[in-house]
């Protein structure tokens, strides 16, 4: 009887899990390498991909894993396991004794991986074998989580919809039929009643045409959609708890960190991923691999890139190392959704071989996938053909043509038959006479289709499996989580050098502008104005950065990254969020302090030691308030463009009411509440405290006025004369606004930011 993830480790790759005083020593020893200061002079390549670029990349010691002879079941030799045990941390010196900052390759590994063949278009290479041989694969890397068979029956799903109005109804009508109809909701069958299963070493395509429930039949077998009805059982058992940390899921899209190289992508996720039972050297031998056996070695040190925004590895090479990240727990069960699109012909099979290779291993593999072409069709070994929510196919894809022929739909001759199958259960949408007319048509045979079939397959005995599934708690401790997700933000924020460079540039040309606009302020009676302008300004510039930066660094990037990995369980939110937030101290630390620096002196503020370090307190305490407000409008917005319209919309509102425009003394009361919830009346106001306490101004020759003869009387035309007006004060608001900003984003986080059931 197979034994659980929990219990077993498989020697051959692998040594045994260390004792307990080791286990607690190795773990001490990485926290300890966490704090060491990171090494990141040494940055990923631009390497093989779309852009034709080489980079140099690894192996490690999966070259000495099993061999494509050994049998799946067969038990490891003592030999090898102990040649295992034997090798030391040598190869991963480097990577350790800078921290877990640094995961860059060894010498050694850099060697090895020059001896792997790069790969050929129109075929795909692992581990210097060629895929296309005859030869029966086993692979290297092979699962030492029980084999399930995954089995569902009479499975429906529903969804509730609001009521809308007949399209032919006026805009009145329309109007009525909502006031009359409220809030009900009616109920769509998404899926209807179904059944099927999927063994251990097969893959099952799921296809159909768009709308058909792919992706929700998907979704519901790996439990991410639980609202339904119906029977899911793994090896005869209800499926529990544990089934999510035995599976693993593929998203359609490839969200990874653009600024990481691919070997540091998987280092990172095996860090997050992997219990501590496992030591630092066998996550490293992990990830390598699972690297050799996806074909990733070549591209290793190269940077992943981003998409129409900087140069990276292959949409092929992409779409391996998002498997290869939810390979890293050894599921039983792999889903993926749509994993060839946006492919081309050649990478979409690659990809595809790959997928295969990985059901070969013992694994049940479970995809939708939209059309594919006939050499991809080939690979499946079932097919679960869906229309309307409705089988109309379910069983070996190398019947499914005989079958349709048998109905009265045979395929043409040198016709690709999954093209064959979409076009027979597509419906027409042309709104033409003939279109309706083919519509009717394709009506009639979708429905004879679907009437046609009968569930006449049965899921083969499981009394061989193992039944007495247990949780694989493949996840480190928080503390493991935090130091990993705040070294790879540090990290991905510093190789991010349009966005550092921008900053910086903003910063100093702003700063000098400023500057030179207001060279040598004096200290007359017109100077007051403009020395108000310039703190007011100060203000503004730090906080719009600080605010737009968190919108652009989490919307555009972070927040797609944060779902996927969230769906997979890989950290606590609590973890991320406080390791994000650590890792974007620096830079919201450090941009105020330059850019205040240069206005400071340039403009002859108050000259004081003192006034000016509190000056430089109160613009960073500012841009900290400022960035949490940020990150609430981040989590909140539903995209890019919508924070972008609503942004300037709450920042106008909020200077209005900091103290410049408006004192507290001429505030309608039915508006003064907008004023104490503005950060900027607390920061304008300590500025204004900081500058004027205490200083003089010349006055005009009689019989001129002189409004201010001191920086009191300033204060008091401000009305920031009150009792409570205080620097210290109104830094503790600040302070306190930014905490309390930031637990709005961590409970909207955590409670509302989670990955779309479809």
């Amino acid at each position: 009887m197979t034994e659980t993830a929990t219990t077993t480790t498989d020697h051959s790759l692998y040594p045994p899990p260390p004792t307990t005083a080791t286990t607690t020593a190795s773990t001490t020893h990485d926290i300890e390498m966490m704090h060491q200061l990171p090494n990141i002079s040494s940055e990923p390549t631009n390497g093989v991909g779309h852009n034709g670029e080489a980079a140099s990349s690894s192996s490690n010691s999966s070259n000495s894993s099993t061999t494509s002879g050994a049998s799946l079941n067969e038990e490891p030799l003592q030999e090898h396991s102990s040649t295992l045990q034997e090798q030391s941390l040598t190869n991963y010196s480097a990577t350790t004794t800078n921290n877990i900052m640094n995961l860059q390759p060894t010498d050694m590994e850099m060697k090895k991986a020059q001896s792997v063949p790069a790969e050929k278009s129109g075929e795909y290479i692992i581990g210097g074998a060629d895929d296309d041989s005859e030869e029966a694969y086993v692979p290297k890397y092979k699962s030492d989580s029980p084999p399930l068979q995954l089995e569902w029956k009479d499975l429906t799903y529903k969804v509730k919809l609001p009521l809308t109005a007949p399209p032919n109804f006026s805009l009145p009508q329309k109007i009525g039929f909502k006031l009359k109809n409220g809030f009900k909701k009616k109920e769509k069958d998404i899926l209807h009643p179904m059944s099927g299963f999927v063994s251990p070493g097969s893959t099952l395509a799921i296809m159909g045409p768009s709308g058909a429930g792919k992706t929700s039949l998907l979704n519901i077998l790996a439990q991410r959609v639980k609202e339904t009805s119906g029977d899911i059982t793994v090896n005869g058992m209800k499926i529990g708890s544990s089934f999510r940390s035995l599976s693993a899921f593929v998203q359609q899209d490839d969200v990874l960190m653009g600024n990481l190289s691919v070997r540091e992508t998987l280092r990172y996720a095996a860090l997050l991923r992997l219990p501590k039972t496992i030591s630092w050297k066998e996550k490293m031998e992990r990830v390598e691999s699972i690297m050799d056996e996806l074909g990733l070695l070549k591209s290793a040190n190269t940077k992943v890139g981003t998409p129409g925004l900087s140069k990276g590895i292959s949409g092929g090479e992409r779409k391996r190392l998002s498997i290869a990240i939810e390979l890293l727990t050894q599921p039983s069960i792999l889903f993926l959704d749509e994993p060839t699109s946006g492919l081309d012909a050649a990478t979409a099979y690659s990809v595809m071989k790959t997928i295969i290779k990985i059901a070969k291993g013992g694994r049940a593999v479970i995809l939708t996938i939209h059309q594919p072409r006939s050499n991809i069709y080939e690979l499946f070994d079932k097919l679960l053909l869906l229309a309307r929510g409705k089988v109309a196919y379910f069983g070996p894809a190398k019947d499914a043509t005989q079958y349709f022929a048998e109905i009265g739909y045979p395929c043409p001759k040198q016709y690709n038959p999954a093209d064959h199958f979409i076009d027979l259960i597509t419906e027409s949408t042309s709104d033409t006479d003939e279109g309706k007319k083919l519509k009717q048509e394709d009506n009639d045979r979708i429905e004879k289709i679907l009437n046609h079939y009968k569930h006449i397959e049965t899921a083969p005995s499981t009394s061989h499996l193992e039944t007495d599934i247990k949780k694989a708690k493949y996840n480190a401790n928080w503390f493991t989580q935090f130091f990993v997700v705040m070294a790879r933000a540090f990290v991905n924020i510093l190789r991010d050098k349009i966005l550092t460079f921008s900053r910086l540039f903003q910063n100093v040309v702003m700063a000098l502008l400023v500057g030179l606009i207001f060279l040598q302020i004096g200290h007359d009676q017109q100077s007051v104005q403009d020395r108000n302008g310039v703190l007011f300004f100060c203000l503004i510039n730090q906080s719009m950065n600080s605010i737009f930066g968190s919108l652009a660094v989490f919307l555009l990037e972070e927040k797609k990254v944060f779902l996927r990995e969230r769906g997979s369980k890989m950290y606590q939110v609590s973890a991320y969020y406080l390791g994000k937030s650590v890792s974007e101290l620096p830079n919201i630390v450090f941009f105020p302090i330059l850019f205040g620096t240069i206005v400071y002196w340039m403009t002859n503020l108050n000259a004081g030691a003192d006034r000016f370090f509190i000056f430089l307190l109160i613009l960073v305490s500012m841009a900290l308030a400022a960035q949490a407000l940020g990150m609430v409008l981040a989590v909140l917005a539903p995209s890019m463009e919508f924070a972008t319209a609503i942004a300037p919309v709450l920042l106008t509102v909020l200077m209005l009411f900091g103290g410049l425009y408006m004192n507290v003394d001429n505030i309608p009361p039915y508006f003064i509440w907008i004023y104490w919830l503005s950060i900027f009346h607390f920061g304008y106001e300590a500025m204004v405290l900081n500058e004027f306490a205490g200083a003089s101004f010349e006055c005009p020759p009689s019989p001129a006025v002189c409004t201010y003869r001191t920086g009191e009387d300033v204060i008091a035309r401000n009305a920031m004369d009150k009792p409570y007006a205080n620097i210290w004060v109104d830094l503790g608001f600040l302070w306190a606004y930014f905490l309390i900003y930031r637990l709005m984003a961590y409970l909207i986080l955590v409670f509302f930011v989670r990955p779309k059931k479809k």
